[in-house]
């Protein structure tokens, strides 16, 4: 029971795009700001998370320039709590920002 206990413990302390790792759902990680950019623009759809994970945390931001569908966008602090939600419409341009700094972020189609 003890050894169950430190195993949840560890895992809820590990960063987020290690915990990924245990996860069935198709998951598409982003680390690069060129592929952060990019994100989902110019996808039809998607059945799955986009991950984006930046260098440090801070404020981050996001946007849905050439998005065919509206996203979900949980920002998350560096042991993946949601301290924020936004949703983003196609095509909105708008960046739509962290209130506190963040380590990761991630996008779901809103269905």
């Amino acid at each position: 029971m003890a050894l169950g206990l430190v195993t949840v413990s560890l895992f809820m302390r590990m960063p987020l795009d290690q915990k990924m790792l245990f996860n069935d759902s198709k998951i598409e990680v982003v680390r690069t700001q060129k592929d952060r950019e990019k994100g989902l623009s110019g996808r039809e759809h998607f059945d799955g998370v986009m991950l984006f994970v930046f260098e440090t945390s801070a404020i981050q931001c996001m946007w849905a320039r050439d998005m065919k569908f509206p996203v979900k966008v949980d920002f998350l602090d560096d042991f993946g709590d949601v301290v924020w939600r936004d949703f983003l419409g196609p095509g909105s341009v708008r960046p739509h920002c962290s209130p506190v700094p963040v380590r990761y972020a991630t996008e779901v189609e809103v269905r």
